[in-house]
C-alpha cells in the first residue's frame, strides 16, 4: 500500500535529503514547549502540523505558536558553525521510523 511504500522510501532516504535543520536559540524554556503527546491539529493560517496541545485558539481559528505570537526561537547568526551532532538522529533510531500504535 502507499503508506508502506512511503515508509520504506523514508527509511532509505539519506538524512540530508529527508531533513533540513538550522541552529536556533530558544526564547521559551523547553518545558513550556512540551505538552500532551499524541494531540495533533493543523494551523489555520500556515498549515503547519501542531503537536502536543501547543495550538492557540484565536476566535474561530486554530493557530501555531509562530502565527499567534511569533516563533519560540531566533535564527542563529549567519556564519555560525554548525554542531556536528546537532539535528542528527540518535544512533538507536537512525534508519528507522517509529510507528504509532
Amino acid at each position: 500500500n502507499n503508506w508502506e511504500a512511503m515508509l520504506l522510501g523514508y527509511q532509505r532516504m539519506p538524512f540530508d535529503e529527508l531533513f533540513t535543520w538550522e541552529r536556533v536559540t530558544l526564547t521559551t524554556p523547553v518545558e513550556a514547549i512540551l505538552s500532551k503527546p499524541g494531540h495533533r491539529v493543523n494551523c489555520d493560517r500556515c498549515g503547519e502540523e501542531i503537536l502536543n496541545e501547543r495550538e492557540v485558539l484565536a476566535g474561530e481559528s486554530t493557530l501555531c505558536q509562530a502565527c499567534a505570537h511569533g516563533a519560540y526561537y531566533l535564527r542563529a547568526p549567519s556564519g555560525a558553525e554548525p554542531d556536528a551532532q546537532a539535528g542528527r538522529p540518535h544512533v538507536a533510531t537512525a534508519g528507522r521510523i517509529p510507528c504509532e500504535e
